[in-house]
């Protein structure tokens, strides 16, 4: 009876092992492509360089955005998300800003979740990042929804 008990736990610990698998792994510096890229009706990209810096473990994710518009001015924002799909919630004055990071079931999407808080003005970012076969295409489908305007965006990154 014991070796049969240790056999189904050997089995199930294999089964846990397998299933679990790795999250698809995005990390790397990517270069904004406008033209494979497709803007929400009514907007347009402004023609600014956007590169993206991911860097990511089994837990976490941290995305630098660096964007330098046509005129050479450069700003640069970072991001820290947890991938376990617990909210996170930060207060800076009246801002509350809530995250959420997760991976997709079959391990090969992230989705990170954003909304800002201030007042009665709530805004509400999703991102879900899939990487091309090869590597070397990041696309996010961007959905940000304000005061009950949607707008969708096609994001598409390559590597650098």
């Amino acid at each position: 009876m014991k070796t049969v008990a240790r056999l189904l736990l050997v089995l199930l610990a294999c089964t846990v092992a397998w299933s679990a698998g790795s999250l698809v792994d995005i990390s790397g510096k990517w270069s904004f492509n406008a033209s494979k890229s497709k803007a929400a009706a009514g907007t347009s990209f402004s023609g600014s360089e956007v590169v993206l810096l991911i860097v990511q473990n089994p837990t976490s994710i941290t995305i630098t955005k660096t964007i330098t518009n046509p005129g050479g001015m450069v700003d640069t924002t970072s991001e820290d998300y947890v991938l376990d799909g617990k909210e996170r919630v930060t207060t800076a004055g009246t801002m509350v800003t809530k995250r959420t990071g997760s991976g997709s079931a079959d391990k090969k999407r992230i989705t990170l979740v954003q909304t800002l808080s201030m007042g009665s003005r709530v805004f509400t970012t999703e991102d879900v990042y899939a990487l091309s076969e090869d590597g070397k295409v990041l696309t996010i489908q961007s959905t940000e929804t304000m005061n009950a305007k949607v707008g969708q965006n096609v994001l598409v990154y390559e590597k650098r």
